[in-house]
Parts: structure tokens; C-alpha cells; sequence
């Protein structure tokens, strides 16, 4: 039964991971879509010559800052999750503990059910 609950934990462990990786590749895209689009913003004021260089300059300013603020979001998500991981196998780790200390208890009850029965 103990392997099967080691056995438990690393794939619950290796599905968090896997699942952290899932969210970085999403933020990642999501910095990617915002970058690009202001972009194009701005290769399209050049091209229609609607701003000049000044509107160009502007829009690679309020790109810079959308990356910044999405890179900062992502990197509290990943603290956040990362939390919320070492706080489940913490948890996860007392019940071990706990279920191990049941059963030497059960184990010990048992024994001693046993040796007083033969006692008498």
C-alpha cells in the first residue's frame, strides 16, 4: 500500500509540473499576442504616416510597459502556484506520517490483542 501511495505522489507531483509548464507556455503566448499587436500599431501609423516617428517611438514605449506588466503578472502566478504546490506536499507528507503512525498503531493493538487472547 506504501508504494502505491509514493507512487501517487510522483505522478500528482509530476501532473503539478507538468501543469506549471502549462501555464508559463500560456503566459508566454499571451506576452507574445500583446507584443506583436502593439507592433503592428505601430508598422501601421508608419505606414499611413499617420503619427510619424514620434506616434512609432510612443507605441514601442506602451509596448515595452504592456511586457513589463504581463511578465510581472506571470511571475506572481508562478509564485502563487508554487505556493500552493509546496503547501499540498506538505499536506501530503503529514498524512503519510499520520497513516504510517495508524498503522504501527493498528499493528501494536493487534499484537497485543493477540498475546493477551493467548494468555488466557
Amino acid at each position: 500500500m506504501r508504494t502505491i501511495r509514493v507512487g501517487y505522489i510522483a505522478q500528482t507531483q509530476a501532473q503539478s509540473s507538468d501543469g506549471l509548464a502549462i501555464a508559463r507556455q500560456r503566459s508566454v503566448l499571451q506576452i507574445c499576442h500583446s507584443a506583436i499587436a502593439v507592433l503592428v500599431g505601430a508598422v501601421t501609423l508608419l505606414l499611413f504616416g499617420i503619427e510619424g516617428v514620434t506616434g512609432a517611438v510612443v507605441i514601442v514605449i506602451a509596448d515595452i510597459l504592456v511586457v513589463s506588466a504581463a511578465i510581472l503578472t506571470m511571475y506572481k502566478r508562478i509564485v502563487q502556484v508554487e505556493a500552493k504546490l509546496d503547501a499540498a506536499k506538505s499536506a501530503i507528507r503529514e498524512l503519510e506520517i499520520t497513516e504510517g503512525r495508524r498503522q504501527v498503531f493498528s499493528a501494536k493493538t493487534s499484537v497485543e490483542h493477540v498475546t493477551s487472547s493467548a494468555g488466557r
